[in-house]
């Protein structure tokens, strides 16, 4: 027996009662399986919604792994024109600047010398011993927590060109 016919079943049971459906016990019953065939009624709507969200997805599914077979086509297809005893020019499928050689421009991997990408810095914990790594950011942070006991390592950043000035009775 389903869902939808217990509550059904339940709905008869509780009219073939006889009782009076505005008065006491009889109202308790009525509202009750009022209430599981509302639920059912949901649990129907929900199931129904699972279904059709289940069919998209595997349509979904299927046109993804068209999509996937066609590139893949593609794919091979164009390494299939490629010939290693051809003069002309090798087929780069991913781009990239190269010359006549075949051979990758070397200015786009260079990286401008202008660029600052910061100082690696290596300390030794002087508590474990664990040797830190970090970028010159850090420094102006003050402190950073050695990853491997937790100690607290505390940096001070002074300017290398002040000279240490004498105070006045020196």
């Amino acid at each position: 027996m389903t869902i939808t016919e217990k509550a059904a079943y339940l709905k008869g049971l509780v009219e073939g009662q006889g009782l009076d459906p505005e008065a006491g016990e009889g109202k308790l019953w009525r509202v009750l399986s009022e209430l599981v065939g509302d639920i059912t009624a949901e649990l129907k709507a929900l199931r129904d919604d699972h279904e059709d969200l289940a069919e998209s997805w595997e349509e979904v599914e299927e046109e993804l792994d068209f999509l996937e077979t066609v590139l893949q086509e593609d794919y091979d297809e164009d390494f299939e024109d490629y010939d290693d005893d051809d003069d002309d020019l090798p087929y780069y499928p991913f781009g990239g600047d190269y010359d006549e050689a075949g051979e990758e421009d070397e200015e786009d991997e260079e990286l401008d010398e202008d660029e600052d990408f910061g100082v690696t810095y290596e300390v030794e914990c002087p508590n474990c011993g664990e040797q830190i790594t970090f970028e010159d950011d850090v420094l102006e942070e003050g402190s950073i927590y050695c990853p491997a006991c937790g100690a607290v390592l505390e940096f001070e950043m002074t300017d290398p060109d002040e000279e240490e000035k004498p105070e006045d009775g020196e």
